[in-house]
Order: structure tokens, then C-alpha cells, then sequence
């Protein structure tokens, strides 16, 4: 399955080139563990793609790979990293990657997936797939630069609120200009968060919110341009019933 990382990146890479939209799971559960996944659908670039692929194209593939069997591999370059840069790729170790293709069926998905203790594991689902792209092709990442909104993000719950911060680095202000020449592509792309309770809900932050007919869940769609351009809106605080 490794052998298909780097093809079936560069076609994911083309599909942040067209109107593209992106889904984000997360699942919390009593104890504050949960699932946090980041899917993408690059279906409709297998029509056009699977020649970028080669042989690989033709192999059907259900699998699942850690990030630190990926990292693994880079270990070396890696090793010659910052010491703060090393930390940081360590923490998403307990990340996996589900890839599946099947040409036949026209099928690319790619999903990461986070299986947390605690919500305050879940890290920036966009700035993950850019430290997987990094690991397997650094030129076809750079690419991705401009999906970089310079914000750290941090979840908190403690069973009678769910909350989502998001903050802004110094580096954000320079991020504009790179970001401006990408918009006329980003037009139509959205990033839909979608969050499963143990709890019914009782109130949610985001006039925008749906609440799931049960109570107990909440979706919300952004404009992409809105993820990256002005990433504070994604902040949220969603109450809980008593």
C-alpha cells in the first residue's frame, strides 16, 4: 500500500486544484475519547487520473497505514529536523491513513483518522494531510502551502461544554498574500465539521449550526475561503442539556 501513497497523493493534491469539498468527523464519547476523521473523495479525478497512477491504478486497495510506519521510513530525514519539528511529527503517530482505489469502480478515497483519549489530542485535520504529503513527495507538498491558515486549534470537553478554539499565529498577516492569487480556484469549495455527542444539545455558538433531529449532534458548512482566510470563525461552543 505504500507504493500508492505517492500516486494517490499527487491526484489528491490536483483535487485541492478544483472545486473540491471536504467532510470532518468528529465523534466524542462519555469519557471525552472519540474519533476524529478527515475524509476526501478524489472519485471524480480517477476518469482522468489513473494514468498518473500506473500499475498501481490497476491493484484494488483497502488498507490502513499508521503515520508511524510512514514516518518510520523517513526516519533519517527526519533525524536531521529541528528538535521542535521532530516533537511535533511524534504526536501524530497514533494518526492512520485508510486509502482505498479502485479504478474499476472509479473509486479514490482517502481518509485520516484520529482515535483520541481525549479531545485535547485532536490536532488541525488540513494541516495533518499537509505533514503526509510532506513525508512522501516535499515538492508536490509545497503545493499545498496555501492550505496553511497559521492557526493552532484546541478542543476541550468536560461533559457540559464542547469547545473549539482557534488562534492565530504571528505568521498569519504574510499568509495572505500567497493565499490571494489560489481564491479564483477555492470559489464553491466548502469544509463541512460534523460532531456526535454523548449529550443532547442545548445550545451552539454558530447561528449556522444544524442540530441533528436526535439533539445530539451538529453539522456546519464553511466556505473553504473562510477556513483559510479567516479561521477564528471556526471557532465553537456547544452547550449541553443537564
Amino acid at each position: 500500500m505504500r507504493s500508492l501513497l505517492v500516486p494517490a497523493l499527487g491526484l489528491l493534491l490536483a483535487f485541492f486544484a478544483t472545486s473540491c469539498n471536504f467532510t470532518e468527523n468528529i465523534t466524542v464519547n462519555n469519557d471525552g475519547s472519540g474519533t476524529a476523521t478527515f475524509a476526501m473523495d478524489g472519485s471524480q479525478l480517477m476518469a482522468f487520473g489513473a494514468g498518473q497512477m500506473g500499475e498501481a491504478a490497476n491493484k484494488k486497495v483497502d488498507s490502513i497505514i499508521t503515520f508511524k510506519e510512514i514516518f518510520a521510513e523517513k526516519k533519517d530525514s527526519i533525524a536531521k529536523l529541528p528538535k521542535a519539528e521532530q516533537e511535533r511529527l511524534k504526536a501524530l503517530e497514533n494518526l492512520s491513513v485508510h486509502v482505498l482505489v479502485d479504478a474499476e469502480e472509479g473509486k479514490l478515497n482517502f481518509d485520516i483518522i484520529n482515535n483520541f483519549k481525549k479531545v485535547s489530542e485532536v490536532s488541525d485535520a488540513m494541516q495533518n494531510f499537509g505533514e503526509l504529503a510532506k513525508s512522501q513527495d516535499s515538492k508536490k507538498a509545497e503545493a499545498l502551502g496555501f492550505l496553511n491558515n497559521h492557526s493552532t486549534v484546541k478542543y476541550s470537553y468536560d461533559g457540559k461544554a464542547f469547545k473549539k478554539n482557534v488562534e492565530l499565529l504571528k505568521s498569519a498577516a504574510a499568509s495572505n498574500d500567497s493565499l490571494n492569487m489560489y481564491k479564483p480556484m477555492m470559489e464553491g469549495s466548502t469544509y463541512t465539521v460534523k460532531y456526535k455527542f454523548p449529550k443532547k444539545i442545548k445550545s451552539v455558538s454558530n447561528k449556522a449550526a444544524i442540530i441533528g433531529e436526535d439533539k445530539k449532534s451538529v453539522s456546519i458548512t464553511y466556505s473553504l475561503l473562510e477556513y483559510l482566510d479567516n479561521p477564528t470563525q471556526l471557532a465553537l461552543q456547544v452547550e449541553f442539556e443537564k
